[in-house]
Order: C-alpha cells, then structure tokens, then sequence
C-alpha cells in the first residue's frame, strides 16, 4: 500500500484509508442519481471536494520530521516501479508520491480507478488486464455446437489468454415444429 523508508506515520495511514472508504461511496451515488438527482448531485460534488482534500493534505517525514511535497505527475515516475508505470500510463491507477527533500525519503499511495476496463492481471498483478476482442472459431449450426473464444491481453507483462466457450446450437421454426410434433 505505501512505501516509506521508516515505521507507517498511523495519521497518515488513516488519511488515506479514510480516503479509500469515501471513495467506495460514489457508485452508490451515481445509482441514486435516477431517483433524487439534484440532492445526489450535491453530495457527490461535496465528496469530491472531500477526496480532494484528504488526497493532497500536506505530510510529513516519518523519518526526520520534515515537511513532504507530493510530486506531480512527471516527477513521479521515476519513483515508481515499471509496473506502477504502467498503470498510470493507462490510466488504471494514479499514484501519488511525497518526498522529503532533506532526507530522501518517500511515500507512495495507489488510487484505484474505479471506471475503467483493466482488471488485475492473474500473471503480473498489476491493473493492466483487459478484454481484447471475442472471435468464433466456428459457427453454431442446428445439428451441430459452435466454439467461440474470449481474449484478453496484459498492457504490462504482455501474456495472452483465451478462454473458450462453446456456442448453443440454433433452432429455427421448422426444428421447433418437428420436435412439438
């Protein structure tokens, strides 16, 4: 969840774990958008407003004490692994890094994107797995199964799967009527 050269600051910690916890309530406010739409409206902005704040209030160096200052989104990268890279890159994940700049030493927080494609990659790990395209390998028929294939790509390690499926047969009205009869 977090980097640091020294022991987890608990006040931090909760800052962003409080952050988490708001962040799972925007769905619920979307869905409840149809049913009261200017009062879920209010509340989303006013969490947001919220999000926003815990997300960039100032910290400070577990390990000497010293103010932090949270990167921008250049700077970042070289203080994330190619993974965390990647994710960003797509869009998956935003991480925020603070530094210290007296002592060197930094943290690091993942904000999950919660609409987006990519899934976590069961190779890799990393939130960069997405649904490619879906192809039948061969068509149904009313005597005979088809077989259909689903695949999925990792923007990050690059593996491919494809998961197979198999195709109901079809039914005209002409096989409906000589099974009735």
């Amino acid at each position: 969840l977090m980097r640091s050269s020294a022991a987890s600051d608990v006040y931090k910690r909760q800052a962003y774990e409080r952050y988490k916890r708001l962040a799972g309530f925007r769905p619920y406010l979307l869905a409840g958008s149809f049913l009261f739409p200017f009062f879920v409206l209010l509340l989303y902005g006013g969490l947001g407003r919220r999000l926003k704040r815990l997300r960039n209030k100032p910290r400070n160096c577990e390990s000497c004490g010293n103010k932090m200052r949270k990167l921008d989104e250049e700077e970042d990268n070289r203080y994330l692994t190619p993974q965390e890279n990647t994710e960003e890159r797509l869009n998956s994940v935003d991480y925020d890094v603070w530094l210290c700049d007296h002592c060197g030493n930094t943290l690091v927080y993942p904000y999950e994107n919660q609409f987006t494609q990519y899934q976590k990659c069961p190779y890799c790990h990393s939130r960069a797995y997405s649904f490619e395209g879906d192809h039948i390998l061969r068509r149904a028929t009313t005597v005979s199964t088809g077989l259909g294939e689903k695949r999925y790509h990792c923007a990050h390690c690059h593996k491919t799967d494809c998961k197979q499926y198999i195709i109901c047969l079809l039914y005209t009205s002409d096989a409906a009527d000589d099974r009735i009869s």
